[in-house]
């Protein structure tokens, strides 16, 4: 069975979640996510703490190689009166920290989004309470505009049935369609403008006639949007830099 031991490594100035896997395996592996770092090693004749050393190096070449990667792992710091810009709306947060078991945000006015925190909280996992709480009340407050929009697409240019539409907080991708007919949308596409997300949008409803990237599909999303290479584009060049 594989054995994970899961670790925070101070890797120049940031602080790096790494989950070290001992598995069956002949060599070891490194592999850098959206949000950790995964490192497979032999079970037989290995012990985790062996390969410390040659792993950071290895990450901070890579870092050095390609600083997009480390952006992936430079935390946003939150504080009161900061803000969350979209295209077409602005947040206020205000964010305290009190003694309660768990955390929680509402919109307490059209724009103020208050956060109340657990104190115990710090790091990064303080940090990733906020970013959550954040997404879910942006998520809320713009579901209906989004819903609406979608279903006006749908009812130019695809007419099949939608079942549900979701706003998801998620940085694997900006969109899903499943074969039920569930559309689901990143919370970070809401901070692309409006062209960008409307090529999104389509991108999924054109799932509801061909569920896969076949040439039909192409042709469709084509079809409404010629010109989505260049949102296709966009959204590879900006990615990294839209999300909470």
């Amino acid at each position: 069975m594989p054995k994970t031991l899961k670790q925070e490594w101070l890797i120049g100035d940031l602080t790096i979640p790494v989950h070290v896997i001992s598995e069956w395996r002949n060599s070891n592996r490194i592999a850098i996510n959206r949000d950790k770092i995964v490192i497979r090693i032999p079970s037989i004749g290995s012990q985790f703490n062996s390969y410390e050393s040659w792993a950071k190096k290895w990450i901070k070449d890579q870092f050095e190689k390609q600083p997009s990667l480390k952006k992936r792992f430079q935390l946003s710091s939150y504080k009161t009166g900061d803000t969350i810009v979209l295209p077409d709306k602005k947040y206020f947060l205000n964010i305290q920290s009190e003694i309660r078991k768990t955390s929680t945000a509402k919109l307490v006015t059209n724009d103020i989004i208050q956060i109340k925190l657990n104190e115990s909280l710090s790091g990064l996992n303080k940090n990733k309470a906020i970013k959550t709480l954040i997404a879910r009340i942006i998520a809320q407050d713009n579901l209906p505009s989004v819903t609406d929009r979608i279903l006006a697409l749908n009812d130019l240019y695809i007419k099949e049935n939608i079942k549900k539409v979701r706003i998801k907080n998620n940085s694997s991708n900006w969109g899903s369609c499943s074969s039920n007919g569930n559309i689901n949308i990143s919370v970070r596409t809401l901070f692309a403008p409006s062209e960008v997300r409307d090529y999104v949008y389509i991108h999924e409803l054109a799932h509801l006639k061909e569920l896969n990237h076949s040439a039909r599909f192409w042709k469709i999303v084509s079809g409404i949007m010629p010109d989505y290479k260049e949102k296709e584009r966009w959204l590879h060049e900006h990615g990294s830099a839209y999300r909470i």
